[in-house]
């Protein structure tokens, strides 16, 4: 636990210390899981949340429904009520003599106020519209009761889907997750490998160095030091070695043939200017010999070793000059 972060808890209040102290713990207890099982906590917490929304949700549509059908039984039977009221009161006799009577007054004497039984008439009438507007409320009021209850199963359809489709994707994510972790594990192992790898080849580089003195800073010397041919010495032995035994063949052998022949014309562009012929007569000369006398030494098995031998060191000598 790092100190500001523990100034900061203990800069907080006592009412909020506990609050804070468990956020704090369960922040390091998220940290300290492994990724595939943090991201796991992560995806159940967010289908319980979503769980929980869908069922508030649809709990409120049930709510809503209700509403709307107790509703529509309320203004209804409001409504029926004050309709049947009205009606005992329309009903009457004394009230049709009365209102039959007013309405000739009010036909002789049209500029006199209104009389008690045209004022009774309006508010029974207005109770009547009254009643209607209550009837109309409650026919709209079913019918949103109505529609509601197939958005509910509609709504509980589409989250089905959706909760399917929200758990293969978080099985898609988690596989993501679980490869990302196998290979990043693997890059720290081979990490690993290459760091040690990195601190044996400077052990040994640093062992060498002290025990020869240095690296050689050119191939000559490696190879003087590991008692090895240059590869140029080796051709050259070998090529010796041959050509032993090629003078000792009858004369007619084309092999025999190919050592002193000179073809006419110009070699094209681009070819090499050394070949076979001109090399083996640059090595004759470094030990001031010719075809004759070689031929003679090649006779004997022994003398054409040495020769061959001694061109190998001659030119060894000269390269070290």
């Amino acid at each position: 636990m790092c100190p500001k972060t523990l100034l900061e808890i203990t800069n907080t209040s006592d009412a909020n210390l506990d609050i804070t102290l468990w956020s704090f713990w369960i922040t390091v207890f998220l940290q300290s899981m492994k990724p595939l099982n943090q991201l796991k906590t992560i995806h159940n917490e967010h289908y319980a949340k979503l769980q929980s929304k869908h069922a508030s949700e649809t709990e409120l549509l049930d709510d809503m429904r209700m509403y709307c059908k107790q509703r529509a039984s309320i203004e209804r039977e409001y409504g029926q009520s004050l309709q049947k009221l009205v009606n005992s009161f329309l009903s009457k006799k004394e009230f049709t003599t009365q209102s039959s009577y007013s309405s000739d007054n009010d036909a002789v004497l049209p500029n006199k106020q209104h009389n008690v039984w045209h004022i009774w008439y309006s508010l029974l009438a207005e109770s009547n519209n009254l009643a209607l507007s209550h009837l109309r409320a409650s026919d709209n009021q079913q019918r949103l009761s109505t529609e509601l209850k197939p958005l509910k199963s509609q709504r509980l359809s589409v989250n089905k889907r959706v909760f399917e489709q929200l758990k293969i994707l978080q099985g898609d994510l988690a596989a993501c997750v679980q490869e990302m972790v196998k290979s990043h594990k693997v890059y720290a192992e081979e990490e690993k490998q290459a760091q040690e790898t990195r601190l044996k080849t400077l052990a040994a580089k640093e062992k060498y160095s002290t025990s020869i003195g240095r690296i050689p800073s050119a191939i000559a010397i490696l190879w003087e030091r590991t008692n090895q041919l240059p590869a140029e010495e080796e051709i050259r032995k070998r090529r010796w070695k041959w050509i032993g035994h090629t003078p000792r063949k009858s004369s007619n052998c084309i092999t025999r043939q190919a050592l002193t022949w000179n073809p006419e014309g110009r070699r094209k562009s681009g070819r090499p200017k050394s070949t076979l012929r001109r090399e083996i007569k640059a090595d004759m000369e470094r030990m001031n010999n010719n075809w004759k006398e070689l031929e003679r030494i090649a006779q004997d098995r022994v003398g054409w070793r040495m020769l061959a031998s001694g061109l190998c060191s001659f030119t060894r000598s000269n390269r070290r000059k």
